[in-house]
């Protein structure tokens, strides 16, 4: 006559609170150990969902587990591959060997270690790879990336500045802030046994900082030389050969006043007259237009003496 021996214990190894665990990655060390029993002890293994007062929604992962029985002791071990969605969920098993079953004292909760998502740059709310903003404003850009555990987010500018945290505040731009900045997210993932995993993803907006405060200059050809002035002697008969030009971003468009011998940034004379003697005002222009706020137009003008002299005046070099 065989006794019957009802279960009353199951212990789980490792004896942990939480583990640690690659997302993806085969696992095949966690294990359920039952206490004498006869009948021999069935275990079956569960997650609780992260509910653990609700027991609708658990998962049955015994069709994951390989059992054997040895002396009336029963050993079932996991093959188990955690993907995301059991992350924080515990496992706990029942086991029963037909007098009753008791569920498991000890629960494992699993922390699964997730792949990070490549960053994605944001302006207020808006992702972006490229941006434009006027010189002198303001800009903050963020940068995310998802991710267990939690990321370690760094930003590097055009001059190779490096600034830690996930926003970047970029503060009355100058011209030199124009470039390409790379956010980038580090992940060291430790699982509880294994080897950690270190993992780097970037991402990078080009920002295009535009300005149109600076007041057109002008070159003129005389002499044989390029010479920049705003006060130009010609004798009567010669060309006049110049040009308006303004830095700015985007480029400018020109006009003159009076027009009649200006034409874009060029302004050309053939064959100058003494009537031709006076001022003439080149006027630069561009219409910024950033990723957000208002458009704003640079206008901004500079004025030029041109002096015919007669024949006989010979204090000016002929072109």
């Amino acid at each position: 006559m065989t006794l019957a021996v009802l279960v009353n214990s199951v212990t789980i190894n490792p004896p942990l609170n939480v583990l640690r665990v690659l997302e993806d990655l085969t696992i095949n060390y966690m294990t359920y150990l039952s206490s004498l029993g006869r009948p021999a002890p069935i275990i079956t293994w569960c997650t609780d969902n992260r509910t653990t007062e609700d027991y609708n929604d658990d998962r049955n992962l015994t069709i994951y587990a390989n059992s054997s029985t040895t002396n009336d002791v029963t050993t079932s071990v996991l093959t188990f591959t955690p993907v995301r969605n059991y992350s924080n969920n515990s496992i706990y098993c029942n086991v029963s060997n037909g007098y009753g079953a008791i569920s498991s004292s000890q629960r494992l909760r699993l922390d699964i270690l997730t792949q990070q998502t490549k960053p994605v740059i944001h302006l207020q709310g808006q992702t972006i790879s490229k941006v434009a903003i006027i010189k002198l404003r303001n800009m903050s850009l963020e940068c995310t990336s998802t991710g267990n555990p939690i990321l370690t987010i760094a930003w590097r500018t055009p001059l190779n500045g490096v600034f830690s945290g996930n926003v970047l505040a970029l503060q009355n731009v100058q011209i030199q802030d124009n470039g390409t900045y790379h956010c980038s997210a580090l992940s060291v993932r430790s699982p509880t046994y294994g080897i950690p995993e270190v993992e780097t993803k970037s991402s990078s907006v080009d920002v295009n900082i535009m300005f149109g405060q600076e007041a057109p200059s002008f070159t003129f050809r005389t002499c044989g030389m390029d010479v920049k002035t705003n006060q130009l002697k010609v004798i009567q008969g010669h060309s006049v050969n110049g040009t308006c030009f303004a830095v700015r971003n985007p480029s400018p468009t020109y006009t003159w006043s009076p027009g009649t011998f200006g034409h874009g940034y060029a302004f050309i004379i053939d064959i100058t007259q003494r009537s031709y003697s006076g001022t003439y005002t080149c006027t630069a222009a561009n219409v910024m237009e950033p990723t957000l706020g208002d458009s704003y137009v640079g206008r901004n003008h500079t004025i030029f003496t041109l002096d015919i002299l007669c024949m006989l005046d010979t204090t000016c070099c002929m072109n």
